[in-house]
């Protein structure tokens, strides 16, 4: 979160629903408060938390990711979107699929 910040990226960190803090992120994607997810995999415990905030993202149209190089790669392309950068390409074109 810091290096997002530290790229004039805002965001904050969100509470999973096992944590038992209200408002949790399912409660903050219904009220609409979030535009993009980074959800890393946790432990076993936390497994229902991912199924429930991956529903959520996916019912509500969200951009979800769930490791920080995907997550790298979509904040680039914002950033290219943005700032109308040329040569933005697929990630297929990346990788040669």
């Amino acid at each position: 979160m810091i290096r997002l910040l530290q790229h004039d990226i805002e965001c904050e960190r969100a509470y999973k629903v096992h944590e038992g803090r209200r408002p949790n992120i399912v409660d903050r994607i219904k009220n609409g408060d979030i535009v993009f997810i980074i959800n890393t995999p946790g432990s076993h415990d936390t497994r229902a938390d991912e199924i429930a905030i991956r529903a959520s993202a996916v019912g509500n149209k969200i951009s979800y990711c769930t490791n920080l190089t995907s997550a790298r790669a979509c904040v680039t392309a914002v950033r290219c979107i943005k700032g109308k950068v040329a040569g933005l390409k697929t990630i297929q074109e990346y990788h040669g699929v």
